[in-house]
């Protein structure tokens, strides 16, 4: 019954792990789109 709950665990672990990395991966490259979108508009300020 234990080792079942550990494995249990270690996989839950495991998918939640996963998921942060997607995540992470996510913001990182929304936070890049961001950026340039921002830098194009206010270089297009700028230019005005």
């Amino acid at each position: 019954m234990s080792d079942a709950i550990q494995v249990f665990f270690a996989m839950v672990k495991m998918l939640l792990g996963t998921f942060n990395m997607i995540i992470n991966v996510d913001i990182c490259y929304l936070d890049i789109l961001l950026h340039r979108i921002f830098y194009r508009y206010t270089i297009k300020d700028n230019a005005l």
